[in-house]
């Protein structure tokens, strides 16, 4: 896990908030944790500002979750 934690300060400098948020759900979903409000915690952002961010970039939480989900399902 402590590597985990390196690259999500890693990417947090210069990614995108769907890139960090994916970093984060890499850590999260094997926990069995997923939802909007962990990874808004971990991030250190409210759940609210998470949603505009990733509006922003034209894609939204539950879009990137499942992008993840599926990309994590695909490696095993």
């Amino acid at each position: 896990m402590p590597e985990l934690r390196q690259r999500l300060s890693e990417l947090q400098a210069s990614a995108t908030t769907a890139d960090r948020v994916r970093a984060a759900l890499h850590e999260c979903l094997p926990a069995g944790e997923s939802s909007i409000n962990a990874v808004a915690g971990q991030l250190m952002l409210s759940p609210r500002t998470l949603q505009r961010q990733l509006q922003a970039e034209n894609t939204s939480y539950q879009a990137v979750l499942s992008d993840t989900r599926e990309n994590l399902a695909a490696a095993t």
